[in-house]
């Protein structure tokens, strides 16, 4: 259901991928979590099929997230800077993160206990992560991969 050809970089609406509820339902039962694409633009889907699951939206500066989006279009082919320009491109970065955000917290308004919010410079964001899911926490140091 998500492939190359679904990647849209600046996602308006995910309701698309209501028809393949079946196979975002298979995936979500064969796994503990997920990040980034496409569950973090379809996590109202998920939310339906499964109303008891728990969501983190990290969180940062904005102008970091503008920069890391920038360097990731840069190491992938570079095509939308060319299409946009580097400063409309990091104001569309700069949109769509405030808007995907925003989305996120008004949806789980009256779900406070299903989502938490966390900045990735907190300090404790391990111990708030573990204490969220009800797990024991052990610090192993937070992951990062993928950097940007």
């Amino acid at each position: 259901f998500w492939n190359s050809k679904h990647k849209d970089v600046f996602p308006e609406n995910y309701t698309k991928f209501r028809i393949h509820k079946d196979e975002i339902k298979k995936h979500v039962n064969n796994f503990d979590f997920f990040s980034d694409y496409p569950w973090m633009f379809i996590y109202e889907i998920v939310y339906e099929l499964f109303p008891n699951s728990k969501f983190i939206l990290t969180t940062r500066e904005t102008k970091e997230v503008i920069n890391s989006s920038f360097n990731f279009e840069e190491r992938m082919n570079g095509k939308n800077i060319e299409k946009y320009g580097e400063k409309k491109l990091k104001n569309m970065y700069e949109d769509r993160f405030l808007k995907h955000h925003n989305k996120v917290v008004k949806f789980f308004s009256n779900k406070k206990d299903r989502l938490l919010i966390i900045d990735l410079k907190d300090k404790n964001k391990e111990k708030k992560i573990c204490d969220f899911l009800n797990i024991k926490y052990k610090s192993h140091g937070f992951p990062h991969s993928n950097r940007t």
